[in-house]
């Protein structure tokens, strides 16, 4: 197991283990944790889920019935488990090790909210990170947007919500996307910056009935 570093979360009650170097959420993850709006009772699922912060978060202070992290890395899926059973929350988190396209096909209809902050960057743009974990983390290796808004909307139930975290430079291609998948967006805020300097810009869309 590489070498990790262990934080307490004081405004969740949370302590989080992360990789030493590799991937390490950030300002997006937690900005994202807090955007979310999920009423108790809810079925909740987050695709590229980490090392289970956002999941976790959501699951501490909004009572859902369930949350599944789904994370393709396993290294990063590993920490997820940890890190839930640490906090006590393994009878509502459950981590799923596993691509999310093939999560969503199995999977159709059964949420009533989405929860996603994805790679930033498409797979050829910029410099990769040459870590593996971050590059993945960080650009589409895994998935595009696209594929991430249709497995969402695949997902939701009708009436369900997805939630997510992007780049103010691609939040018209997040939109454009999510509504060519049946998604209308029904709020939406800027955040702070990312590393490269690019605002934040967090939305949540409905699924059409």
């Amino acid at each position: 197991m590489p070498a990790q570093s262990c934080e307490y979360i004081e405004s969740a009650g949370l302590g989080v283990c992360q990789p030493k170097s590799g991937y390490r959420y950030g300002e997006a993850s937690i900005a994202l944790a807090n955007f979310v709006c999920a009423r108790p009772g809810l079925c909740v699922v987050e695709l590229g889920g980490g090392c289970g912060i956002v999941s976790m978060i959501v699951a501490r202070r909004c009572r859902p019935v369930s949350v599944v992290s789904v994370e393709i890395q396993r290294c990063l899926h590993d920490l997820a488990v940890r890190n839930s059973k640490a906090n006590g929350l393994g009878a509502v988190l459950r981590c799923v090790n596993a691509d999310y396209r093939m999560f969503a096909r199995k999977r159709s209809g059964l949420f009533d909210l989405v929860v996603a902050n994805p790679p930033f960057y498409p797979a050829k743009s910029g410099r990769l990170p040459l870590n593996p974990q971050r590059a993945a983390a960080h650009h589409e290796l895994n998935g595009t947007l696209k594929d991430l808004v249709d497995s969402a909307s695949l997902l939701l139930m009708p009436g369900g919500r997805f939630a997510a975290v992007i780049l103010n430079s691609r939040r018209i291609e997040l939109t454009a996307t999510a509504e060519a998948a049946g998604l209308y967006i029904c709020r939406f805020v800027r955040g702070g910056e990312d590393e490269s300097g690019d605002a934040l810009f967090l939305a949540e869309f409905a699924k059409r009935g």
